[in-house]
């Protein structure tokens, strides 16, 4: 069982993209989330946590106490357990570093790089220094870092991406802004195409030179069509691959979902409510609307989270998902071309090397363990 626990509605900042809105000062009890961790061990042989928030290292004391529960589960009865943490690093230290070394917990760095006007919003007091970077890095060599692009900070996509990848970053995950006060019109998303490109270009070039590294927008577009029907089945499928553990323990489909009651799937004390998790479930499938479209298989219009987000249904796309995802196919699909053409050796492992997937990102990673 996967659990996205929301340790904490409090946040250090105030980004205008955030879908949370106004942040509320609600934190998750010790007992609530020893009730998440006994909900899923009772259910299940493995239980994966992600902490996120609002900013989860707000409660880094909860989360070292709730460690130290799962520590005693898995000695007790052998139960298995990951970790993963969504930060805006502000608060990292090496103490907790070397905590989460210990519990081997993936950090993803949520950092836009030079993207910071007109959504993420820091203040002298409140920033991510070099520092820190740095400082994960070493930690964390392929630590993920998670950028958000809104239409006014698109321009600067590509360069902070670039400014990233200088600092040492090497596995990115990118989205556009969704939600209220969000608005794509056709320039801003003709400037996130022309962004697009570049990166590809980056794409190419990193891969030349044989830089191991994930982008995570265009190698899931490559990987739509190089695993065709296995790619299709490992889609996300909401309320089921993870559920949101509101502070208040109630259990929601994801993240975006937190607070909506009408996507209650229940609670951590009394259970997951398997009739409207069903219902949710239903409900993530292909949208009549994009029955018979030729991308169909490789878009993510099933996504309930980002068609909620801009339409607010579930089961409905906004015309600028169904742009972006073609803007994002066609641009992945002629840069792959040019690297498959070329037989570049990075590009063949990545893609095409199905035991290559698996060690990528992960092995220096694990060489490294137990030297910093």
């Amino acid at each position: 069982m996967n659990l996205s626990l929301h340790v904490t509605d409090r946040c250090n900042m105030d980004c205008g993209y955030c879908y949370y809105g106004t942040h509320g000062m609600k934190s998750a009890s010790f007992e609530t989330l020893k009730a998440a961790v006994d909900l899923s061990v009772a259910r299940d042989k493995s239980t994966g946590l992600c902490f996120f928030g609002g900013e989860p290292l707000l409660e880094q004391p909860l989360i070292e106490e709730l460690l130290d529960y799962t520590d005693h589960i898995k000695k007790n009865t052998g139960h298995l357990f990951n970790y993963k943490m969504t930060t805006n690093g502000t608060l990292l230290s090496e103490d907790f570093l070397k905590t989460a070394r210990r519990y081997h917990m993936l950090i993803a760095l949520s950092h836009d790089g030079l993207m910071t006007e007109g959504g993420r919003t820091y203040s002298n007091a409140c920033n991510v220094t070099g520092e820190q970077i740095e400082m994960l890095l070493r930690y964390q060599p392929y630590a993920i870092v998670m950028s958000v692009v809104t239409p006014q900070s698109a321009p600067l996509f590509a360069d902070s991406v670039h400014w990233l990848f200088e600092r040492g970053f090497r596995h990115f995950i990118t989205s556009p802004a969704y939600g209220v006060g969000i608005t794509w019109d056709e320039v801003s998303l003709a400037r996130l195409e022309q962004q697009y490109k570049e990166l590809a270009q980056l794409y190419i070039q990193w891969t030349k030179t044989g830089e191991k590294f994930y982008f995570a927008p265009l190698e899931a577009k490559i990987a739509s069509h190089t695993q065709g029907a296995d790619y299709r089945r490992a889609k996300c499928h909401l309320g089921f691959d993870m559920l949101s553990v509101a502070p208040d323990g109630k259990l929601y489909p994801c993240t975006q979902f937190v607070g909506d009651e009408q996507y209650c799937m229940g609670d951590v004390f009394t259970g997951v409510d398997s009739v409207q998790q069903a219902q949710i479930t239903a409900f993530s499938c292909s949208p009549k609307i994009c029955e018979g479209c030729a991308l169909e298989p490789r878009c993510v219009h099933t996504c309930g989270c980002a068609n909620k987000l801009t339409t607010g249904k579930i089961d409905c796309v906004s015309p600028m998902q169904c742009a972006y995802e073609k803007m994002l196919i066609k641009t992945a699909d002629e840069m792959a071309e040019t690297l498959y053409r070329k037989r570049y050796r990075r590009f063949m492992q990545k893609h095409y090397d199905p035991n290559y997937a698996v060690i990528s990102l992960l092995e220096d990673q694990l060489k490294l363990k137990g030297r910093i």
